[in-house]
């Protein structure tokens, strides 16, 4: 494969630039910003390739599945890099991206674990059996996207996340969550 021209970054997240930069923690309102990002440019110039570049912690599994699933729908192809950290929700953003298009620089590392309930619960057992049900849910949606973007059956995604599960890029390409590592040029 051949490296990818990586787009600069100075102006990413615009409608003038086919780049967006997904940082921090991953929440409703970022996907609501790749979204109109991602409805705009499958209008305006549906045979563009996008790249989105991912350096997050992650967060919110439902937006990263609307955003993995907004990338499978959208006309134009969408090439992931991955730098710094990609975790959790993240690594499944990052794992979307079109085959072969998927990328993290040297550095980048991985995590991927079980879908996991935080802050304060304060419900009642009846809405605590109701709220498990829709995790446990949630985190077989899960292991279907990242089973289906790596290749590698659910049984073993599965078991590999019962525990945090960190790798550098090179384990990352071999697990399948990316295709390339971009190599320095100095």
């Amino acid at each position: 494969m051949a490296n990818p021209e990586v787009p600069f970054l100075l102006e990413a997240n615009t409608r003038e630039k086919p780049s967006f930069v997904l940082s921090g923690e991953i929440g409703a309102s970022t996907a609501v910003e790749m979204l109109n990002w991602l409805g705009h440019w499958g209008q305006e110039c549906p045979e563009e390739q996008l790249t989105v570049f991912i350096d997050s912690i992650g967060g919110d599994l439902n937006p990263a599945i609307t955003i993995a699933e907004a990338f499978r729908i959208s006309p134009n192809r969408i090439r992931t890099i991955a730098m710094g950290r990609c975790y959790s929700a993240a690594t499944v953003i990052a794992a979307a991206g079109d085959k072969g298009e998927r990328y993290a620089y040297p550095k980048a590392d991985f995590m991927i674990h079980q879908v996991r309930i935080s802050g304060e619960l304060q419900e009642s057992v009846s809405e605590l059996e109701e709220t498990t049900k829709q995790f446990k849910r949630w985190h077989e949606i899960m292991l279907g996207l990242v089973s289906e973007f790596t290749g590698k059956p659910i049984s073993q995604i599965r078991k590999d996340v019962v525990r945090e599960k960190y790798m550098t890029a090179d384990q990352a390409r071999d697990y399948g969550l990316i295709d390339q590592i971009i190599p320095y040029k100095k």
